[in-house]
């Protein structure tokens, strides 16, 4: 199922007749993010989180730790921005100003920072109550529904490859929340019948 899902990602990110045009730079970003992103889970399930959690002197909710987390990870990513970005960001921002006036651009970042802040903390909650596998087909299946509703609302043609990708990720995503189901079902089953013998 999983690589059913992986293959139908990758087919919806193929532009009809363009082939793929990897930038490695994105590339290897892309694989540090997703690091970092099985390392969260990991340390979100992990027994020290747990028992900060259940600690109530010390007020660490979810929300807090994630908080923490974030604040964390900024400062470690901030001599990476000074070093690579900080001497182009005017530039850049007035690039793009020319296209979209300051208080538009300024609020678009704005809410989008804070839109993306919101679900990734929402993520947070969510994955200690799922296993890593189901976390990361669901999150592996956002970015073809991603892809798909953005055509809808944006009234966008979609391609062949784009339609065959978003089909094969839609249809693995419910194989797999099928196949849990039902071994999640027999898991139970034992367990109770365990219980009476």
């Amino acid at each position: 199922m999983l690589l059913f899902i992986t293959v139908g990602v990758s087919i919806a990110c193929v532009k009809d007749g363009k082939g793929i045009d990897v930038n490695m730079m994105s590339l290897i970003y892309a694989s540090i993010s997703n690091i970092a992103a099985a390392a969260l889970k990991v340390f979100v399930s992990g027994p020290r989180l747990k028992a900060l959690r259940a600690d109530e002197s010390k007020n660490m909710d979810s929300a807090n730790v994630y908080a923490v987390t974030n604040i964390i990870s900024f400062l470690c990513t901030l001599p990476l921005i000074m070093v690579e970005e900080f001497s182009t960001l005017n530039n850049r921002w007035e690039a793009v100003s020319v296209s979209h006036n300051h208080y538009d651009l300024t609020k678009n970042v704005i809410l989008s920072g804070f839109f993306y802040y919101i679900y990734n903390e929402l993520a947070f909650v969510f994955y200690p109550q799922v296993g890593f596998v189901t976390s990361s087909v669901l999150n592996t299946a956002k970015r073809v529904i991603v892809i798909a509703a953005s055509a809808f609302i944006f009234d966008e043609k979609m391609g062949r490859n784009t339609i065959i990708g978003a089909t094969m990720t839609i249809m693995g995503t419910f194989l797999y929340s099928l196949v849990s189901m039902n071994s999640t079902g027999r898991v139970a089953k034992v367990t109770s019948r365990q219980k009476v013998t």
